[in-house]
């Protein structure tokens, strides 16, 4: 186990996985849809590791590994787990440890998981939705501590020195990173506000920087990008950034929500969308208004704060999410839906218990 298991203590992770081993992880799916009572599920097959697999596939993190398809269909079980922070990326999730330093990958078509080497020096942080891993075809590009990148060479299994974002210096305190076809951008929230920067992936050399002042206090809750926008999530606002030049072309505050209500960036179909009302919600967000239409409920009910941990995730096509269910302290059963915006079809919800801990979902 690493030092933290997605948010919790090292003591809480020890009790966890000593009332996991005590009462045995018997994991069932219970299916349901949106304002109905769960129906009877079935167990999840395992799986050995090295068997052969589909690559595209919906992965949940806890004290078990667990897969589905697109459709949250076809539960499987591997024997081995994820740690730290993960990301998925074109039939891979790869993984980076801050408390380690461990780097690894799963391949999804062999259902295996490697160690690929470890990045000393890195510090953990607690922005739930700052992505900390940004994958290129040659490197992993690693939000290794606040304030700071590392590039992780995927041929030699080695990392470089890490490169300082910002002349924030101590005051840096949650770092995420994100790739766009011409360059690796990361953002940096600081005392002040948010440090932007840009880095090209060839040369390694900081390019473009730009720094937006916010005052009140505030998390990176969400970055996206493609070709043309860099979106950022954050102090109750969506930050539309120029990925070339990092000029902030607008600010739009986000309306209809809770503070903090709304987490997560992910880009599909040209839109953006996010984790809202509290979690209760996939919503699409207007960037030209701040408003959020919601398109699929999670949660019967809406929580009255977000609940964590969390996650948004998407293959570029579709999304999908994965919240507490209820916010009871010793109850971490969480609940995964996913939404196909092209079908605009929602997938029947997957409920998993409390003794899963699932911490973490990714899509390969």
């Amino acid at each position: 186990m690493a030092n933290r298991l997605w948010g919790l203590t090292r003591r809480q992770t020890v009790l966890a996985f000593a009332t996991a081993i005590a009462i045995g992880i018997i994991v069932a799916v219970l299916t349901t849809r949106s304002d109905s009572t769960p129906s009877p599920g079935t167990g999840i097959a395992r799986v050995a590791a090295g068997a052969p697999g589909p690559r595209q596939a919906v992965w949940v993190f806890g004290f078990q590994t667990l897969r589905f398809d697109a459709r949250l269909r076809h539960a499987q079980h591997l024997p081995f787990t994820g740690f730290g922070s993960v990301q998925g990326s074109d039939g891979r999730v790869y993984m980076y440890d801050a408390g380690t330093g461990r780097v690894g990958v799963i391949e999804s078509a062999r259902n295996t998981r490697t160690v690929l080497g470890t990045i000393p020096g890195g510090r953990p942080q607690d922005d739930t939705f700052a992505p900390v891993i940004a994958p290129t075809a040659s490197a992993l590009w690693i939000a290794s501590a606040p304030g700071e990148l590392t590039r992780f060479d995927l041929g030699s299994r080695r990392a470089d020195a890490p490169i300082r974002l910002t002349d924030a210096g101590a005051t840096s305190q949650a770092t995420g990173v994100v790739a766009t076809p011409g360059a690796v951008v990361a953002v940096t929230r600081d005392a002040t506000g948010l440090g932007i920067t840009r880095v090209d992936p060839s040369t390694h050399v900081i390019g473009a920087t730009e720094h937006v002042e916010l005052t009140e206090p505030f998390t990176l809750d969400g970055i996206a990008a493609d070709e043309e926008h860099l979106w950022i999530v954050a102090g109750g606002s969506v930050f539309d950034v120029d990925p070339g030049t990092l000029t902030v072309t607008r600010r739009v505050r986000i309306v209809g929500q809770d503070s903090g209500g709304v987490r997560g960036a992910a880009l599909v179909a040209d839109t953006l969308w996010v984790l809202a009302e509290n979690g209760a919600s996939i919503g699409r967000l207007d960037v030209a208004t701040g408003r959020v239409d919601r398109v699929v409920r999670v949660l019967t009910t809406t929580p009255a704060a977000f609940r964590t941990p969390a996650s948004l995730v998407s293959d570029g096509t579709r999304i999908w999410a994965m919240v507490q269910r209820n916010g009871a302290r010793d109850d971490h059963a969480v609940r995964l839906v996913g939404y196909d915006p092209g079908r605009r079809a929602a997938t029947t919800g997957i409920d998993l218990p409390s003794a899963l801990f699932a911490g973490a979902a990714a899509a390969s």
